[in-house]
């Protein structure tokens, strides 16, 4: 439910597994999130789905230098 605007940033597949990571804009809500989702097929259909969600921050001051803003 709401308004949600999806970006896919990038997809990978091999064989029975893909990987989709996405940023997520809820105009309704203010929210924003990363996801990156991990899949496993088989026979045609979605075996395992894994997702990791993560709001966007600004790197810590210990991390800046390895961190990349989009």
């Amino acid at each position: 439910p709401g308004t949600h605007r999806v970006e896919v940033l990038e997809v990978m597949a091999a064989a029975d597994r893909a990987v989709a990571t996405v940023f997520i804009d809820a105009a309704d809500t203010g929210q924003k999130a990363y996801a990156t989702s991990w899949f496993e097929f088989k026979d045609g259909r979605i075996l395992k789905l894994t997702e990791f969600w993560g709001e966007p921050y600004p790197a810590p001051e210990s991390r800046r230098r390895w961190a990349e803003a989009y």
